[in-house]
Formats: C-alpha cells, sequence, structure tokens
C-alpha cells in the first residue's frame, strides 16, 4: 500500500512539481488544475500563484486545452460539436467564447460529414435500421441536418 506524503500547504515549489507532474500525462484546463491541486492540500494562495506561473510560461492556456480537447473527441471518440461544447462548459469551465473559437477551429480543419458517414457505416454494418442510425448519431453531438444529408448520401435503408 502507497504511503499518502504529508504536503505542506504553503510549499509553492511541491505545487508546482505536482502542476507540472499532472501535465506530463496531459493538458489540463485552469480549473481542472486548480481543483487537482486544491484537492492535494495546497494553499489556495499558494494553487492561484502557481497557476498564473503556468500560464506565463504558457504551460497552461484554456484556449489550447480547448481545442485539443475539441479535436481529439471529434476525430478520435466521434463525439459531435454539441456534446464537445457540453463537455468543455461543464466538466473543465472553459469560457463560451474559447469553446466557440476552439470547435470553430477545429471544423476548420476536419470533414464533420466524413466523421458522421464513418459512424453511419458502422453502424449499417451491424444491421441497424436507419431511426436508429439516426438517433444514435444524434446523441453523440451531430446536428441532424448533417446527419440527414449523409445518410441520404450513404443511402441507409
Amino acid at each position: 500500500m502507497k504511503k499518502k506524503r504529508i504536503i505542506d500547504p504553503f510549499d509553492e515549489e511541491a505545487a508546482q512539481r505536482a502542476a507540472v507532474n499532472l501535465l506530463k500525462f496531459r493538458a489540463r484546463s485552469e480549473f481542472e488544475m486548480k481543483n487537482r491541486l486544491l484537492e492535494k492540500g495546497f494553499n489556495l494562495t499558494v494553487v492561484d500563484r502557481v497557476i498564473e506561473k503556468l500560464k506565463e510560461f504558457k504551460m497552461l492556456d484554456d484556449e489550447l486545452f480547448a481545442y485539443l480537447y475539441a479535436y481529439d473527441k471529434l476525430t478520435l471518440n466521434k463525439k459531435g460539436p454539441f456534446i464537445i461544447k457540453m463537455e468543455l462548459l461543464n466538466k473543465f469551465h472553459i469560457e463560451e467564447d474559447t469553446i466557440y473559437k476552439a470547435i470553430n477551429k477545429v471544423l476548420e480543419e476536419v470533414n464533420l460529414k466524413e466523421i458522421i458517414r464513418d459512424i453511419v457505416l458502422s453502424q449499417m454494418k451491424l444491421k441497424k435500421d436507419k431511426r436508429k442510425i439516426k438517433e444514435y448519431i444524434y446523441k453523440r453531438g451531430f446536428e441532424s441536418y448533417l446527419i440527414e444529408e449523409v445518410l441520404d448520401e450513404v443511402g441507409g435503408e
């Protein structure tokens, strides 16, 4: 069993090390980083100073985080823009205008219809009917008019 180390809540260097260690695994939002450091037992003032330093060195950037998150969720997890927006807003507390910028930037780089087409084809292989496929894709956060367009192109039953 791991021993839980006693943390000095006012040790700014330890808080910085903890923050950098968290960033080794993946990008984080400011909100998420703040919560994780507070959970570890660091003082709020120390956490705020560490976050400011990380922002100064561009190691913590909500705009970049939102873009990376949106890109990954759209291309790898095949989640739609609506679901991504809700996750960024509710889970990571990213500002709405930052979310819109990030999603729009991703949509300039990624073909949404191609992603929907991939989902449609994989669902058709599972022998699902058109209504169920439409429902499934809609629940993933894609707009219904795009789903209809792709289904018409692919020729779902």
